[in-house]
C-alpha cells in the first residue's frame, strides 16, 4: 500500500497544479474547459452533465443556459445520475462516486472502490444500486457504505448495467465469463432476491437497457463488433434478438418510448426503429456523440466529444445547439493590438474578439469564402488564405473581404513589416507587395520557405519546416543559418534570436546573438515543444500541448506550469511579456493573464544525478515510456499510483547500476484518467503524474 506521505504528496500535487494554472490561465472561449462530455441526464428542467477533465455542467432550465460547477475530482466522469432536482450523483474512471444534495453547490464524495464500477442507480435517497465487475452493489445509506452481491455463485459474471422500472423491479445486465452467454438478473423486491436468465446469445456486453413496464423492456450493445439489440414481453424471460448493419459502435443508450418507437445512439449515429425493435434504420449520421437523454420520442438531448450539447424538439428533423455552437481545432491565434485577436482553424473556422476576449464571436463569412490563415498588419487592415492559392484583404477587421491576388498552388504563409510591406509563401513562389496588397511582385522559392520574419525590407529569416535559412535582399535568395534540425524559431532583433530542435519528448534550445552565423546550445527540455516566442533578451515562452514554459534569463533555465486540461495546444501569442493567448482543440481559447506566476521547475533539473522525466506519449492510450537516471548503485522501484493512492503497477523492483533507464509501461486494461508514477530509491523520491487516455 502507499504510504501516507505520498498520499499527503500527491493530494499536495494535485491542489499546487490546480492553483497555479488558476493563477495563470483565464478560460475565454468558451468559459470552461471544452472536454468530451461522457454522460449528460435530465429531471423536467434540471439536467447536469460530466466529462474528462473533471467537467460537471449544470442547467435549471432545460438547456438554455448551462454553468460549470465545482468539480471534486480531475478525473473522467463517465456516469452521471440524477434523483431530483438537488440529488446527483457522478461516477468516474476510478471507480469513485460524488454527491450534491444542494443541486451542484457542493460535491461530496462518496465512496471509493478498488474495482471497476460500470453503473450506478439509486431508487431513492437511501436506496442505490451498482453493477460492477465483481458483482452487484447494494446501499442502503445513500451511497456511505456498500454490500455486494453475486446471486448465481456457480458463475463469474462482469456486471455492466442497471435499470429499475419501478420502486421494486429491476434489472441488471452481466455477462458470464464462464460460459460467455450474456444474462439477466431480475429484482421484484428492490434488490432483496434475484432471478437470472440467460439470453442465450453468446459474447454479447449489455451497455443499455430500456423497460416500458416489468413485462416489456430492451437492451443493447456490442457483439462480434457489431450493434447488437434484443426485446424481452415476459420480464426478461425470452428474448428475441435483432440485428444491426452498424459495426464497432457500442450503443451509450436504447430508448422506447412506446412499444413501436425507439432510438440507439451510437458515438456517429443514431439508428432508430418504429416497429417495436424487429427492424432498425439509421436515422441521424455525423457528430461523435458520446451520451443522449430522451424526454420522449420527439424531445431528446444529444452531447459530444467536442463538449457540445444538442437539443431536438421534432424527432431530429431539427436541432439546436445549446452549447459549443462551432468547434474545430484552432492552429493560429494572433494578438493585434492586446483588444483586438483573431484565431485561426481547421473546416476553415475563425474566431474573432474586439474586447481583448470577454466575448469571442464566431466568424461566419470567412467560413463561406473558405479562409483559414489570417494575418493582420494593424487593427483594421488583414489579409486572408482562402482554399489553396486565393488571397483576400480586408479593412474593417474582417466584415468584408477582397480578392487581392490568386495563385494557382498553395499559399502557406504571410509574414508583414508594415501595415504596406508584406510577403506571402507558396510552395515554389514568393509574393511581396509594398502598397498593402495593390500590387505584388513574385520571385521564387528555391529553399519552399513555408515561414518567415523581415526585421526591414532586406533582412530577415525563413524555415522550410526543417531548417533555417537567412536573406539580405528581401527575400530573393536564402542561405541557409543553422546546420540543426529545427521545429520552430523566434527573434526579436536581427541579430538575437531562439531555435527548438528535437524529436518525441526532447527539445533542445538554441541562442544566436550574431545574426545566425552562430549557434550555442542553452537548455533541454523533457516535452515535445510546439512553439516558441521570445519577447525580450530575457522573457520567453516555449508551448507543449499541455503546458507552458517561461524564462526570464534568455533560455537558460525554464519554469512551467501545467494547462488544465486534456485538449492539445496548439499555438500561442503574446501582447506583452506576462498576458497572451493559447488556442487549441474543441476550439478552446485561453488567456494568459499571468506568465509571472509560472514558478514550478522545469523537468530537466537534475539533483545530484537523480532525475525523472515526464513519460511519452502523454497521454497515452495503452503503452507509454518512463525514462529516469540514477547516480550511484541503489535499491530503484518505479511503481504507479491511481489518484486514490493505490498502487496498480510495480515497473522495477531490485538494485540498479548508475545510468539511464527507459522503461515500457504496457496497461491496457487499466480505466481512463490521471496517475502518478514514483521513483524511489535508498534517499530520494520523484512524483510525476500521466494521464491515461482510451
Amino acid at each position: 500500500m502507499i504510504s501516507f506521505n505520498l498520499k499527503y504528496l500527491i493530494i499536495l500535487l494535485i491542489i499546487y497544479t490546480d492553483i497555479s494554472a488558476q493563477n495563470v490561465f483565464e478560460y475565454q472561449n468558451p468559459y470552461y474547459s471544452p472536454e468530451s462530455i461522457n454522460s449528460i441526464k435530465f429531471v423536467n428542467q434540471t439536467g447536469w452533465a460530466a466529462g474528462n477533465n473533471g467537467l460537471i455542467l449544470n442547467t435549471t432550465n432545460g438547456g438554455l443556459n448551462f454553468s460549470q460547477q465545482y468539480s471534486p475530482s480531475k478525473a473522467n466522469f463517465k456516469k452521471v445520475f440524477i434523483l431530483d432536482s438537488l440529488t446527483s450523483y457522478t461516477l468516474d474512471d476510478s471507480s469513485r462516486i460524488y454527491k450534491t444534495s444542494n443541486g451542484g453547490t457542493d460535491w461530496i464524495f462518496n465512496s471509493s472502490f478498488n474495482f471497476l464500477i460500470n453503473d450506478v442507480y439509486f431508487l431513492n435517497q437511501s436506496t442505490g444500486f451498482e453493477a460492477a465487475e465483481t458483482g452487484i452493489g447494494i446501499t442502503s445509506n445513500g451511497g456511505a457504505n456498500w454490500s455486494f452481491v453475486s446471486p448465481d455463485n456457480s458463475s463469474v459474471y462482469n456486471y455492466f448495467k442497471v435499470s429499475f422500472v419501478n420502486s421494486q423491479t429491476g434489472f441488471v445486465s452481466a455477462l458470464n465469463l464462464t460460459n460467455n452467454y450474456s444474462y439477466i438478473f431480475k429484482t421484484t423486491n428492490a434488490g432483496n432476491n434475484w432471478t437470472w436468465y440467460n439470453t442465450t446469445i453468446d459474447a454479447f456486453e449489455i451497455n443499455s437497457m430500456c423497460f416500458l413496464n416489468p413485462q416489456t423492456g430492451w437492451c443493447a450493445g456490442s457483439r462480434f463488433e457489431y450493434l447488437y439489440a434484443m426485446k424481452t414481453s415476459n420480464g426478461g424471460i425470452n428474448w428475441t434478438e435483432s440485428h444491426s448493419s452498424v459495426s464497432s459502435q457500442k450503443p451509450d443508450n436504447i430508448y422506447f418510448g412506446d412499444v413501436n418507437t425507439g432510438y440507439i445512439t451510437t458515438p456517429y449515429r443514431i439508428i432508430k426503429s418504429t416497429n417495436g425493435g424487429s427492424n432498425w434504420f439509421t436515422h441521424i449520421t455525423g457528430g461523435e456523440y458520446q451520451s443522449s437523454y430522451f424526454m420522449n420520442n420527439s424531445s431528446y438531448y444529444l452531447a459530444d466529444n467536442h463538449s457540445r450539447i444538442f437539443k431536438t424538439t421534432d424527432a431530429g428533423n431539427t436541432f439546436d445547439t445549446l452549447l459549443g455552437k462551432h468547434n474545430s481545432s484552432l492552429l493560429k491565434i494572433q494578438s493585434i493590438d492586446g483588444n483586438k485577436l483573431w484565431s485561426s482553424g481547421l473546416n476553415s473556422y475563425n474566431w474573432k474578439t474586439t474586447n481583448g476576449g470577454a466575448n469571442w464571436v464566431f466568424d461566419n463569412l470567412s467560413t463561406l469564402l473558405n479562409i483559414h490563415y489570417t494575418t493582420f498588419t494593424d487593427v483594421n487592415t488583414g489579409f486572408a488564405l482562402a482554399g489553396r492559392g486565393s488571397v483576400y484583404k480586408t479593412t474593417n477587421f474582417g466584415n468584408n473581404w477582397t480578392s487581392s491576388f490568386e495563385y494557382a498552388s498553395e499559399v502557406f504563409s504571410f509574414c508583414y513589416l508594415n501595415s504596406q510591406t508584406l510577403w506571402a509563401f507558396a510552395d515554389q513562389s514568393i509574393f511581396k507587395t509594398t502598397n498593402s496588397g495593390v500590387n505584388w511582385i513574385t520571385f521564387t522559392n528555391p529553399g519552399n520557405i513555408t515561414k518567415a520574419v523581415f526585421f526591414d525590407e532586406q533582412n530577415g529569416f525563413g524555415s522550410n519546416s526543417s531548417y533555417l535559412f537567412r536573406t539580405s535582399n528581401s527575400g530573393v535568395n536564402w542561405t541557409q543559418s543553422s546546420q540543426d534540425l529545427i521545429n520552430d524559431y523566434s527573434f526579436i532583433n536581427a541579430q538575437t534570436g531562439w531555435t527548438t530542435s528535437g524529436a518525441d519528448t526532447m527539445t533542445v534550445i538554441r541562442r544566436t546573438t550574431n545574426g545566425g552565423l552562430n549557434w550555442t546550445q542553452l537548455s533541454v527540455i523533457v516535452a515535445n515543444i510546439n512553439s516558441i516566442r521570445f519577447m525580450n533578451q530575457s522573457t520567453g515562452y516555449l508551448l507543449a500541448y499541455d503546458k507552458l514554459y517561461r524564462t526570464t534569463n534568455g533560455g537558460i533555465t525554464w519554469k512551467y506550469v501545467y494547462i488544465s486540461n486534456s485538449l492539445r495546444i496548439f499555438a500561442m501569442d503574446l501582447s506583452d511579456a506576462s498576458t497572451g493567448w493559447l488556442c487549441g482543440d474543441n476550439s478552446l481559447i485561453i488567456k494568459l493573464v499571468n506568465g509571472s506566476a509560472i514558478s514550478v521547475n522545469n523537468d530537466n533539473n537534475v539533483q545530484s544525478g537523480f532525475q525523472l522525466f515526464q513519460n511519452y506519449p502523454n497521454p497515452f492510450n495503452s503503452s507509454t515510456n518512463i525514462k529516469f537516471v540514477i547516480a550511484k548503485q541503489s535499491l530503484t522501484t518505479l511503481k504507479i499510483y491511481n489518484v486514490q493512492g493505490r498502487e496498480v503497477a510495480e515497473l522495477t523492483n531490485g538494485t540498479l547500476s548508475p545510468g539511464t533507464y527507459t522503461i515500457r509501461f504496457n496497461y491496457a486494461n487499466l480505466p481512463s484518467g490521471v496517475y502518478f508514477y514514483t521513483l524511489t530509491t535508498d534517499s530520494k523520491s520523484i512524483t510525476k503524474k500521466l494521464l491515461l487516455l482510451k
